[in-house]
Parts: structure tokens; C-alpha cells; sequence
């Protein structure tokens, strides 16, 4: 009984304690964001030489004790969680030049949040956002981008929450660099923002104009037509044109530029990837059947690419094949030894980012033209025909871990024949640093032929192999890789090795 009596009473002393653990998280997350944040841009530079504060608060917030809190403190823990953790990856990974820049940043990256292990997204969609969402917190949250409301240099705190978010939502709304009214032309555009969320907005409201609207000091005329401005996801950061870029030419471009994401706008890539394909042998039929020749085939893939919009959501380019062939006998073979080189082909190709809340996903299209005459013949150098090529880009992060993933549609027209080609690609890539990754590859790619009976696929190959990528400088990579042709129907047998050279400016 006397126990029993000893531990109330200690419960009871130690009440106010637990009672203040909320107020002081808040008032050091308002310390903190005081410190670091000017005209609503964080100074990373000094966070990233002085995180002991920032790591402090991470370790609180996983901590944290949400089970005797209200709506209103819970929903302030999380608004505040949000920003801190997001602020956290970005130092994690400094210097880096955009959120999108890092794989997972939004979905792949989990921290513990009051005993959970959450992504941001998860903290978003499912503690902030409801049935019922407010959509003033899409003001309140940080996504470290230049495209974002601009951060509120102080916490958000359970007692004046509803008066904060709508002085955070009435001085978003009323800033002309996020929403854009030109009076001349009757046109309004606005933040990509209200076209992800939009039905958070017109809960309440006829459209999203009209939500906008009601925290307008100076309302928009609804007539006026509604577009939207591309996204800007530069790092919402302190710093000068100069040490800007800096920061993109530092960050670990093997790890922030996989095929998947696109480049910032101004930036510059020169690619070139080197194959060569060897094969004694094809598939005819289901049978293995020997050349008694060596057929040795060179293709090299030059290519330039351009960053064109703000949002880094655009690209184009434009690509170059040389193609080169060795005939060569071998075990006695009667045919004639034979070689060519030729640029085989080239054309314009552009690369998109279809979904701003996906930068992992992106679809690149090129068009081809063929560059020389008789490219099939007499023997077979290239393909002597038009192609479009069309490629399914997505890939995502888990801890040291990467997925690519990669579709094709690649058609060949030509007057007297035309087939697609549907390759399917995967990788598996491992970072032991940030300089570095290992990877395995494997591909089947079916063929498919028109004729009068409607399409039929008459042949595919399906091949493996291994390869590694190293950054010898923040501008260029290298890679190399050796695959095998390890089965095919009415295909090719053989191997290839490659070499590839990116460089990014």
C-alpha cells in the first residue's frame, strides 16, 4: 500500500514536468526557426556547420508523447515535425540543389515520429490531411523548395493555431509572386499546389478561386481565367547566385541524376555510351544455330541534353549514333570478311517529368533519322529506317538501395516492314558511397511484326548482366558494364561490353 501511495505521489510531482513537454518543444522549435530563417529562406550553410540543435529536436520528436494531447496540439506537433524533418533530409544530404534531387525525400525516407516510423508523405496524408482536411496547412508546411509558400519564422503552437495558419494562409494569398493576377489579360496563375490538393480546397467552396478569394485583401474577378506557373523546386535557400551553383556542381550527381530525374534549368549533360556486341551464334526458331563467324558490333551513343524550365520538368536534347561492324570467318566459314562504319543514325529527343510529386518518374521520346544509305545491306550495319523511341523511366531509394525501372516502346517504320520493339529493363543498384554504386541488370525485349493476320510476335532476347558507376569529379561520371544474351527465339546470342563517360555542368 505505502508503494502504491510513494508512486501517486511522485506521478503527482512530476505532473507538471510531463504537462510542459509539449510547450517546450514548441518553444524551441520557435528558437530555432529564428535563428536560421531570413525573408522566409533557411540558411542551410549554417545549419549544415552547426546541427546539434536540429539533431536535438529529431530525437524529440521521435520521442514524443502524443497520448493525452488534443486535436489542436497533435496537429501542431505534426505541422512542426513536418518542417523540422524536412529541413533534416536536406542537411543530411547537403549540398544539394533540390528535394528532388533526393531519392525518397517525400516517400522513401522514414524518420520516427512519436514512436512511428513515417515518411513525410505519410505524415502529410495520413496525420494531417483527412476526410475533412484544412487546407490552410498546404501554407504551413515546408517542402524546402522556392516553389512553396515561404516559411513562417516561427513555430506552430496549439494555442493560437487557428489564428496562425489563417495569417500564414492570408499572407501566402496575398503574395504577388505566388498568386500572379494580371489585370490587362483577365488572368490569374497560381501555384501548382491547388491542382494536387484541389479537393482540399473546394470543400467548402465553389472552386478554388473562390477559396483563394476569402483571404484576398483585394479579391480576384471571378471571370478571370485560371492557369497555373511551373513549380519551382530549387532549394528554398539563403544564399548568392555564385555559391547557388556551387551547390549544384557539389552535390553527388551519380546519386541525384539517375535516369529518371531531370536537369535543372541551364544545366548542361554530354553523354557518351559505348557498346560493343559480339555474337558466334543466333537463335532460329528455338534452335541454337553457329554463324562459323564472328559478327562485331559497335554502336556509340553520343548525346546532349538541356535543362530548359524552372521547375526542372523539361528537357531536350539531341543524340548521334555511330555505328560501326567486323564481319570476320571463323571454324572454316565461307562467307566474305566484311566492316563499315557509318553514322547510323540521329534526331531531336525530349524528356519530361509528367507528375511534379514524382520526380522519379519521368518519359523521354527520340526521334531517329536514319543518316546513311543501305545501312542493311549488303550486310547489316544499322537499322535503315525511321525509329521512334519511347522510355518509361522510375526508380526509388531505400536506405543504400536503389530500383530502376524501365519500359520501352521502340517502333521502326519503313515502307516495306515496320515492328515495335518492347523492352523491359531492371536494376538493382547498391551506393557503398555517395561516388559509387554497384548493379545488376536484367532485360527481356519481345519483338512484334504486322502483317495481315493483325501483329504477331516473332522473336525476343532476354539478357543479364552486372555493372558499377563511379563520380571521378562533381561533373563526371563513369560506367561500365558487360551483359549476356543468356536466351532468345529468332535472336541474337552473344554479349556485350560497354563504357559510358556523363558529364553534367
Amino acid at each position: 500500500m505505502s508503494k502504491l501511495i510513494y508512486t501517486a505521489l511522485l506521478m503527482f510531482t512530476l505532473h507538471p514536468i510531463f504537462a510542459q513537454q509539449p510547450e517546450m518543444f514548441f518553444a524551441e522549435v520557435d528558437v530555432f526557426l529564428k535563428a536560421y530563417i531570413h525573408d522566409g529562406l533557411f540558411d542551410y550553410e549554417k545549419l549544415h556547420n552547426q546541427p546539434e540543435a536540429l539533431e536535438k529536436l529529431s530525437t524529440e520528436i521521435g520521442n514524443f508523447d502524443l497520448r493525452k494531447l488534443s486535436g489542436d496540439e497533435r496537429k501542431a506537433f505534426y505541422i512542426n515535425a513536418y518542417n523540422l524533418l524536412a529541413i533534416l533530409e536536406v542537411i543530411r544530404n547537403y549540398p544539394v540543389a533540390s528535394p528532388q534531387h533526393v531519392p525518397g525525400f517525400f516517400n522513401g525516407k522514414k524518420n520516427k515520429i512519436a514512436g512511428e516510423l513515417l515518411t513525410l508523405d505519410d505524415l502529410e496524408n495520413n496525420k494531417l490531411r483527412g476526410k475533412k482536411t484544412d487546407p490552410r496547412i498546404h501554407f504551413a508546411l515546408i517542402c524546402v523548395a522556392m516553389g512553396c509558400p515561404k516559411i513562417g519564422k516561427f513555430a506552430y503552437r496549439p494555442s493560437n493555431l487557428d489564428q496562425q495558419l489563417s495569417q500564414q494562409t492570408s499572407l501566402t494569398l496575398n503574395d504577388s509572386t505566388f498568386i500572379r493576377v494580371d489585370k490587362k489579360k483577365k488572368r490569374v496563375l497560381i501555384s501548382e499546389i491547388f491542382k494536387w490538393y484541389k479537393k482540399d480546397f473546394i470543400l467548402d467552396e465553389e472552386n478554388v478561386l473562390s477559396y483563394i478569394n476569402r483571404y484576398r485583401n483585394e479579391r480576384i474577378d471571378p471571370n478571370f481565367k485560371v492557369g497555373y506557373y511551373p513549380y519551382d523546386w530549387s532549394l528554398n535557400i539563403k544564399k548568392n547566385v555564385s555559391q547557388a551553383t556551387d551547390l549544384v556542381e557539389n552535390s553527388a550527381n551519380i546519386i541525384v541524376f539517375t535516369p529518371s530525374v531531370l536537369l535543372n534549368k541551364g544545366q548542361v549533360e554530354i553523354k557518351s555510351f559505348n557498346n560493343i556486341y559480339t555474337q558466334t551464334a543466333i537463335d532460329s526458331d528455338g534452335e541454337k544455330v553457329n554463324l562459323d563467324e564472328r559478327q562485331t558490333f559497335y554502336t556509340g551513343i553520343f548525346q546532349l541534353t538541356y535543362g530548359i524550365s524552372n521547375s526542372s520538368r523539361f528537357n531536350v536534347g539531341f543524340d548521334i549514333y555511330l555505328n560501326s561492324v567486323k564481319y570476320k570467318p571463323i571454324n572454316g566459314g565461307n562467307n566474305a570478311p566484311f566492316d563499315r562504319t557509318a553514322i547510323g543514325s540521329l534526331g531531336p529527343r525530349i524528356k519530361v517529368n509528367p507528375i511534379a510529386r514524382i520526380p522519379t518518374f519521368s518519359v523521354q521520346s527520340t526521334l531517329l533519322f536514319p543518316a546513311a544509305n543501305n545501312l542493311e545491306s549488303p550486310r547489316f550495319l544499322a537499322h535503315d529506317r525511321l525509329t521512334w523511341w519511347n522510355q518509361f523511366f522510375f526508380d526509388k531509394t531505400i536506405d543504400q538501395f536503389q530500383i530502376f525501372a524501365e519500359g520501352d516502346l521502340i517502333f521502326r517504320f519503313r515502307k516495306d516492314a515496320t515492328f515495335v520493339r518492347t523492352p523491359v529493363s531492371l536494376f538493382l543498384s547498391y551506393f557503398p558511397s555517395q561516388k559509387a554504386t554497384f548493379y545488376g541488370f536484367i532485360q527481356h525485349s519481345p519483338r512484334f511484326d504486322g502483317n495481315e493476320g493483325g501483329v504477331t510476335r516473332t522473336a525476343w532476347f532476354s539478357q543479364a548482366g552486372i555493372g558499377l558507376k563511379y563520380q571521378f569529379t562533381p561533373r563526371l561520371n563513369i560506367e561500365l558494364l558487360a551483359t549476356d544474351f543468356f536466351t532468345a527465339k529468332n535472336d541474337g546470342l552473344g554479349k556485350t561490353y560497354n563504357i559510358g563517360f556523363r558529364f553534367i555542368n
